[in-house]
């Protein structure tokens, strides 16, 4: 029997693969991350084209309508009205130079009784209406269209879910700042309705506190924010003196600053949360005068600007209170004792049992440090006692503390010296 003769050919196993596959060229993955990459730009660069598109043509539309009669926007003087909306806050302010700027837009609901007793219109319909006829009037937008700047001062519905129906398409935005991500401003799907009309969108944050915070920041979009540059005379989105975040910059006449927004730092306990902590406070200084726009801000937002702004905001002419005058988490004693404000004015409804805003410790706070003023005569402000008492109280007196479920829409002055 023959022996058989030796091979070098190897044996093929059962699970071996006949025609493996070629190994995928690296140069072929990453030209195909690189198409995809691509992609998402076009398509992100189309969707931005079709939003400016979108805002051009409103803005040309709006345009052809009939203007009102320019009243007496851009006369010198600085203007704010902050809008009865019962629980809410919406403002609207003209400064010197006709820049138009709304604070919030949301209400949660209103009164059946404002204006100290006055019956005033209750339906959701009578809100906008009264929303509206306050953007509307002559000393704000008159023959304008477009509104310079929005501030959104933080995500809760009560502070903008009413924007959509009191813009419409009638008006446009130039410049919006908002202390979270845009996208966080759901109710009412306003985020949805704000885009495209607005030209620029800027997520702001001016949390830094060298003394307490490690990782603070001043930043617009993630970048930080760099410090004005007087020789070229680039002044808005750069950082004031004092390190605020300038948004408007009309020389000696008005200057607006951000002072804080995207607080995160727990001082204390304040009974909050984030959104509110994190709200945008905006300083207001026009003819020597100061006006503070505290949002929903609380203790915590409060104890950082004692850290980082007290001289600012000592002495001013008008606050609005944080947290619609909740004394739960906001305003406190030392804070009221530094800010010492000619008036105080909560953003607040008269009844609404669910919120108890403004809280009568709060009011009495205010009313105790402010100083008697023989032009002020004798008005009641509602207010909340402590829980356990389920009825609202009326708190008269003659000191310039006021809400605007008690008072209605209130409306002040900064005068130009002529």
């Amino acid at each position: 029997m023959s022996t058989p003769m030796p091979t070098d050919k190897k044996r093929k196993r059962p699970d071996d693969d006949p025609d493996p596959a070629p190994p995928v060229r690296r140069s072929t993955r990453k030209s195909a991350e690189q198409a995809r990459k691509e992609r998402k730009e076009k398509e992100e660069q189309d969707a931005e084209a079709k939003r400016l598109e979108f805002l051009e043509n409103l803005r040309s539309e709006i345009s052809k309508r009939k203007p009102d009669p320019k009243g007496n926007r851009g006369d010198g003087n600085l203007y704010v009205s902050f809008v009865e909306v019962g629980q809410g806050d919406f403002a609207v302010m003209c400064t010197p130079g006709g820049k138009v700027i709304l604070f919030d837009g949301g209400s949660l609901g209103t009164d059946h009784e404002s204006i100290e007793g006055n019956k005033l219109p209750n339906s959701d319909a009578d809100l906008i209406k009264r929303m509206r006829d306050v953007l509307a009037d002559t000393k704000y937008l008159g023959q304008k269209n477009v509104i310079d700047i929005l501030i959104l001062t933080h995500p809760d519905g009560d502070h903008y879910n009413k924007l959509r129906e009191v813009l419409g398409n009638d008006y446009t935005i130039d410049k919006c700042y908002h202390s979270d991500d845009f996208s966080s401003y759901t109710s009412a799907k306003t985020s949805e309705f704000l885009r495209p009309r607005i030209r620029l969108t800027q997520k702001v944050v001016k949390n830094d506190d060298p003394g307490e915070v490690e990782d603070g920041e001043v930043t617009l979009q993630g970048k930080p924010v760099q410090k004005k540059d007087t020789k070229d005379n680039i002044t808005i989105d750069r950082q004031d003196d004092c390190g605020g975040i300038l948004i408007l910059d009309e020389g000696t006449d008005c200057q607006i600053s951000i002072i804080a927004a995207g607080v995160e730092h727990k001082y204390m306990a304040d009974s909050s949360d984030d959104a509110n902590r994190g709200s945008i406070v905006t300083l207001v200084q026009a003819h020597g005068k100061k006006l503070l726009m505290m949002g929903d801000a609380t203790k915590n937002t409060e104890q950082f600007l004692l850290n980082t702004a007290k001289k600012r905001i000592t002495g001013l002419d008008i606050l609005q209170m944080g947290h619609h005058g909740s004394v739960t988490t906001s305003s406190l004693q030392g804070f009221v004792n530094a800010v010492n404000p000619v008036e105080a004015i909560a953003s607040a409804p008269r009844n609404i049992k669910k919120h108890r805003h403004p809280s009568k410790e709060v009011i009495l706070r205010y009313v105790e440090k402010l100083k008697e003023r023989p032009d002020i005569t004798k008005h009641v402000t509602y207010a909340w006692p402590p829980k356990g008492d389920e009825n609202v109280h009326a708190y008269e007196g003659t000191k310039n503390v006021f809400s605007t479920g008690s008072r209605g829409t209130i409306t002040r002055e900064f005068k130009a010296s002529r």
